[in-house]
């Protein structure tokens, strides 16, 4: 028997929206979309299309740290952002932003793995592994 993480879809929206308060029109405005396990994708769009608005929504920032209206369904690895907060997808979901070198903290590739792996509480004897 596989992986049961690996049948589920990596993303998966079916009409996903965001207004944020004092906007005249939604950042995101029913969006749906799927993303298998492996898949790779690229977010692509003028400023203001909705780009980090989405991004925000898979690392569970919006709804659990921002507030927006939202309607529609959206899930990550199986579950729905409504249910699973952003430290616990900071296991599932990572993001690289326009600029990485702004992004980084440590002055060895190693030390900015393990100082990720430390955030998500591993075990330190699993980190060598992983790293």
């Amino acid at each position: 028997m596989g992986n049961p993480q690996l049948s589920e879809r990596a993303v998966h929206a079916q009409s996903w929206s965001v207004h944020y308060p004092d906007t005249p029109a939604p950042a995101l405005d029913s969006v749906t979309l799927s993303i298998e396990p492996g898949e790779r994708v690229l977010l692509l769009g003028p400023s203001g299309s909705g780009k980090s608005s989405l991004v925000a929504c898979l690392v569970g920032l919006v709804p659990h740290s921002t507030y927006a209206e939202i309607d529609g369904e959206l899930t990550v690895a199986g579950k729905s952002v409504w249910d699973i907060a952003p430290a616990e997808l900071a296991g599932s979901v990572g993001v690289v932003f326009q600029d990485p070198d702004s992004q980084l903290t440590m002055l060895t590739v190693q030390d900015e793995i393990a100082f990720g792996l430390e955030n998500i509480g591993l075990d330190p004897a699993q980190m060598d592994e992983r790293i």
